[in-house]
């Protein structure tokens, strides 16, 4: 967002100047106070528009994704590492043995229960 206080300061500064427009010249600008003030309060009103609450609501959104990213990243990396066990247990025989179900059912660190 564009923080327009400085500039709205100085166009009010400058609609009392008699119309010599100093403070909003000594800022670079070259055009009447009114349309300064107006052309600010036009961006107000267009920030709480429609568009805009859509907008906030999609980086609320965003960041709800990433935080579920980043829960997903780790639960895979905690499948990655006890991958090696269970490719020893298919390589060895021990997939058809008793038991094996109850070591499915195990929680490791980092998953939900």
């Amino acid at each position: 967002m564009c923080d327009y206080s400085e500039l709205k300061r100085l166009a009010i500064a400058a609609q009392y100047d008699n119309g010599d427009y100093v403070a909003l010249n000594d800022y670079g600008m070259a055009v009447p106070p009114a349309v300064v003030l107006a052309l600010i309060a036009e961006n107000e009103r267009m920030r709480e528009d429609a568009c805009f609450r859509a907008v906030k609501s999609l980086r609320g959104d965003c960041k709800g994704l990433m935080a579920e990213r980043d829960q997903l990243k780790i639960e895979n990396e905690a499948l990655r590492k006890n991958s090696d066990r269970w490719c020893w247990m298919r390589d060895y025989g021990y997939v058809n043995e008793p038991g094996v179900d109850h070591m499915m059912s195990l929680k490791y660190p980092g998953e939900q229960s």
